[in-house]
């Protein structure tokens, strides 16, 4: 009888844990190359263009 409780629990538990947790739509952003957006090659070139050069004095 123990066993049949038990079960019944874990099916309920079950239950609680999908409707909590439902399946969404995720869009990603792919780059020209194909990989996921930012490449690392857009975010090294990024990083170049944010980079401030100190001139020598």
């Amino acid at each position: 009888m123990d066993g049949n409780v038990a079960v019944a629990d874990a099916d309920a538990d079950a239950d609680d844990i999908l409707f909590c947790h439902p399946p969404r739509v995720v869009t990603r952003r792919l780059c020209g190359c194909g990989e996921d957006y930012p490449c690392f090659d857009v975010r090294f070139a990024r990083l170049v263009k944010a980079a401030r050069v100190r001139t020598a004095r």
